[in-house]
């Protein structure tokens, strides 16, 4: 039987991936090349893509602590059959590893575009930027590899040299399994979903293709804001913080969330 023949005949028909009936390839992660930060790119060589049945453009799955998705992109010919895969820092944080820690690489066999997601922002970021109705950051993420409870990258800033980068929070997507975001793709933004008490920042600075952590003395500092750990189990069990997605979803009205709300308050 060859390799599409046992493809088709192992594909499940509601689209899930195929993970668990090929095998993965463990890679050392190395940082993202100059001008990759914050593309949702996984950088392979031709030995791995091949051992994957995989081809710059497809999406694999990455398995660290935790697990995400990046688009297949090639390495320069001086990283060939060095046992690395290129990553940036949102990736990396997606997939709860580090430079020189050790992934898991498995080709996913469908792309399933999101219907609908909704991305938490800071208050902080709204106000200078205008979210909704917007379709400059709306085609910001087309064609962007993300899975639930993501961070994704909003690029801010036009020089390569000193972009600045928002982490928004994927909290939900539909269908479950979608792995990437289309111009099709309904955004709905959240500027209330933040937990203060979380000690995690994601604002950079990018200078030289290094991805810096703006410190809270930074005079712009005000750009900087805190999200969830990806890997916290409770992170979206705040009973305010589901009230919010489900209005931001329609399953409730406004006036059923302010009545629900107060109740809440109470």
């Amino acid at each position: 039987m060859g390799f599409l023949d046992f493809f088709r005949k192992n594909t499940p028909s509601d689209g899930n991936t195929l993970r668990k009936n090929f095998p993965g390839k463990f890679l050392t992660v190395d940082s993202a090349y100059k001008g990759d930060q914050g593309m949702g790119k996984i950088r392979l060589d031709p030995e791995t893509m091949l051992m994957l049945k995989a081809s710059p453009g497809d999406i694999v799955e990455i398995e660290g602590t935790r697990q995400t998705v990046a688009t297949i992109w090639r390495q320069q010919t001086y990283d060939w059959n060095n046992g690395k895969a290129r990553l940036d820092k949102f990736t990396c944080f997606n997939a709860g590893v580090k430079i020189n820690d050790t992934v898991r690489i498995s080709k996913i066999f469908s792309k399933i575009e999101a219907r609908k997601i909704i991305l938490v922002i800071p208050k902080s970021l709204q106000k200078k930027i205008k979210f909704k109705s917007n379709t400059e950051i709306v085609n910001t993420f087309d064609n962007f590899p993300a899975i639930k409870d993501d961070i994704i990258p909003l690029t801010v800033g036009l020089s390569l040299a000193e972009r600045q980068f928002f982490g928004l929070k994927v909290v939900d997507i539909e269908p479950a399994d979608a792995n990437i975001i289309t111009k099709k793709t309904i955004i709905t933004f959240l500027d209330t979903f933040i937990d203060e008490s979380d000690s995690l920042v994601y604002s950079f600075y990018e200078k030289n293709n290094e991805l810096n952590t703006f410190d809270v003395s930074h005079p712009d500092s005000a750009n900087v804001y805190k999200i969830t750990p990806s890997n916290d189990e409770n992170r979206n069990e705040d009973p305010l913080n589901i009230l919010k997605i489900r209005l931001a979803k329609g399953e409730i009205s406004k006036d059923e969330y302010e009545e629900l709300k107060k109740i809440l308050e109470s």
